[in-house]
């Protein structure tokens, strides 16, 4: 889906951003062929031998290894985990151009507000970070991180902060800067109740900057003193900035920006419940680690996840409530395409605890043995009620299937398959009896429940359709079928010499085509040539969106190249009534376009091969069918002639 936004301004950023210096920003690169080219070591996998190459020619990047390529569009959606248009934003604000009026997305107005809430909470998080540092005021703070093992390295990686006991304090800092109502849209400041004016939100509290995926705060969280805590025990332990603009609990996972590389490389992601958890684990190393906010993990969260990895360990402590969460999490992401694991640690203990009594390696070994979140299931219920009972086998049947049968989008599924298959073995049933009794199960349900199971899923399903519906950048790392090679070189064709799609879209269309990716992309260059543009590489690339398109688009182009397509047609060419023909492209069509008549043949042979035997006399309709076999195959060997 298109963003809306016209295709010259995408041009515009993309001449704005040299590819080498985006792509350096985030990797080392060394250049080759003159600086023509440039090489490194492949973000996108676990790369060893520099296999990543960027061209400042083609303003395009590819890894020969694992097989991702694009633009800078795609680099920043899939190095950053963005959407198109939030990848347009940054890298417009980097090349200096103001977003078009009215073109979707936010208006001129509400991208203002954005910015002013943006800079009063930079602005505020350098406040705080500078007071836990520097202060006299800040002192017990400080000593309250170091009797925790934070050391100067994590409170500046984290960007940790202090706000002293002033009511005020935070306000008379912004003096001259920002305004009150902006520190209270920044949800940094509340309204005193039953008078006008404000006061400071986080008095007296070890601050935690909660950044978002693009490394900007959009919150914070604050930890009362313990000694604070003592004089003011309905105080909140942990005070969270309540939800703004830019900040969502709901979507928004503490650390995403410091363990966002640690994610890709490790491929999995592991997900705690709170910043201190999740601090905690870095500081031991364990550095793909991301919390929640005070919310149990929600579809957005795991779409967000998803952009970067398909393994998710949730990590629950091991009491009662972490226990009743673990189980909560699973009727919601069951039918997720992702590796959902469930890892509880021992009763008691969280994962700090864990670590400072167990170890680094105990808990990277618990991690290792995480079961899948059916299996987890599996394993309570089992723990429950046993095995060695009939009503026991029941009891856990039943209760696995309640789960599964609230499960939204997961019937008739594979992963139903599997785990309906798995669950019959390990309760000792016919799969047939599992099956008939997770019917009655939905059926129940539907009657009674029917809304609440589709609750607040639409979202996440029109996002996941978004993700699972296209996976074409790696069509030329697998094995090709003969049409799919003809298509591809009829795609080289288009942009060797762009001018041919008039006769392409003449002689065929995208209807003629079987490979659903390039269909697609045919179609992309036929819109293109009618609204009156070339669809050239750099044209294609400019207003095409889909990263994975993208991909798929660079290794047309360099496959065009490497196969010297474009000296091939220009070698033959001939010009005829200001017209240039081009032989090869003529044969590209005809190949495609016969394959066509071979498939309206099948039926032809068939039908003749069920007469056979059942009459020695050839009737009129029989030698009308011969006649069009005899006429294309005459017709195809004299095309065979011809090519030699």
């Amino acid at each position: 889906m298109q963003s809306g936004f016209p295709s010259d301004f995408k041009e515009q950023v993309r001449e704005r951003t040299d590819i080498v210096d985006l792509i350096g920003e985030s990797l080392t690169l060394q250049p080759e062929r003159g600086g023509r080219e440039y090489k490194g070591l492949c973000p996108f996998h676990d790369d060893h031998n520099p296999s990543f190459t960027v061209s400042r020619e083609k303003q395009s990047y590819k890894c020969w290894s694992c097989g991702e390529g694009g633009d800078c569009f795609s680099f920043v959606m899939k190095i950053d985990g963005l959407q198109f248009i939030e990848a347009l934003e940054q890298l417009a604000r980097r090349a200096n151009l103001d977003m078009p009026r009215g073109s979707g997305g936010l208006s001129p107005e509400q991208r203002g507000v954005k910015k002013s809430l943006y800079d009063v909470l930079e602005w505020a998080e350098k406040e705080f970070h500078r007071c836990l540092i520097e202060s006299p005021d800040a002192e017990s703070g400080r000593k309250y991180l170091q009797e925790r093992g934070y050391d100067a390295k994590i409170i500046e990686q984290f960007r940790l902060g202090f706000h002293p006991g002033g009511w005020e304090w935070l306000l008379d800092k912004a003096r001259n800067l920002f305004s009150p109502q902006q520190l209270f849209a920044a949800k940094l400041v509340r309204e005193r109740s039953g008078q006008s004016g404000y006061y400071d939100d986080f008095r007296g509290r070890v601050l935690f900057p909660i950044r978002d995926v693009n490394s900007r705060p959009v919150a914070f969280g604050g930890r009362v003193l313990p000694e604070d805590a003592k004089k003011n025990p309905d105080a909140p332990k942990y005070l969270n900035s309540a939800e703004s603009d830019v900040f969502s609990k709901s979507t928004t996972l503490y650390g995403m920006h410091v363990a966002r590389d640690a994610i890709r490389k490790s491929e999995a992601a592991i997900v705690v419940e709170g910043y201190t958890d999740c601090i905690h684990a870095h500081r031991c190393g364990i550095n793909n680690v991301v919390g929640v906010l005070g919310t149990a993990l929600t579809d957005r969260h795991v779409a967000t996840l998803k952009r970067f990895v398909k393994k998710v360990i949730l990590v629950y402590d091991g009491d009662e409530a972490g226990q009743k969460a673990a189980e909560r999490a699973l009727g919601r992401f069951l039918a997720q395409e992702v590796d959902l694991r469930i890892m509880t640690l021992p009763q008691g203990l969280d994962p700090a605890d864990f670590l400072e009594k167990e170890g680094i390696q105990s808990f990277q070994e618990k991690i290792a043995s995480a079961p899948e979140a059916w299996e987890h299931k599996l394993q309570v219920s089992i723990h429950r009620f046993g095995l060695q009972t009939i009503d026991a086998r029941q009891r856990i049947l039943d209760e696995m299937l309640e789960l599964v049968s609230v499960v939204p989008n997961f019937q008739g599924t594979i992963r139903e398959t599997i785990v309906l298959s798995k669950l019959s073995q390990r309760v000792s049933l016919d799969e047939r009896i599992v099956r008939k009794r997770l019917i009655e199960f939905r059926q129940r349900r539907q009657q009674s429940e029917s809304r609440s199971i589709r609750f607040d899923n639409t979202n996440q399903n029109q996002q996941t359709n978004e993700n699972n519906e296209f996976n074409a950048a790696s069509l030329y790392q697998k094995e090709r079928s003969k049409y799919d090679k003809q298509e591809c070189e009829l795609l080289e064709i288009v942009f060797a010499i762009p001018s041919t799609i008039e006769e392409i879209q003449q002689q065929i269309s995208v209807d003629d085509l079987e490979n659903k990716h390039l269909k697609r992309l045919l179609q992309f260059c036929f819109d293109l040539a009618e609204q009156g543009t070339e669809p050239s590489y750099s044209a294609v690339t400019a207003a095409l969106e889909n990263p994975d398109m993208k991909g798929l688009v660079a290794d047309i182009e360099h496959y065009s190249e490497e196969k010297g397509i474009k000296e091939i047609l220009l070698a033959d060419g001939t010009h005829d009534a200001g017209k240039t023909r081009y032989p090869f492209l003529t044969l590209a069509v005809q190949n495609i376009k016969r394959r066509q008549q071979e498939q309206a043949n099948e039926p032809l042979k068939s039908e003749l091969a069920g007469r056979t035997g059942q009459s020695e006399a050839i009737s009129d309709k029989d030698r009308s069918l011969l006649q069009k076999l005899n006429t294309f195959h005459a017709q195809r060997a004299t095309r065979k002639e011809l090519n030699k």
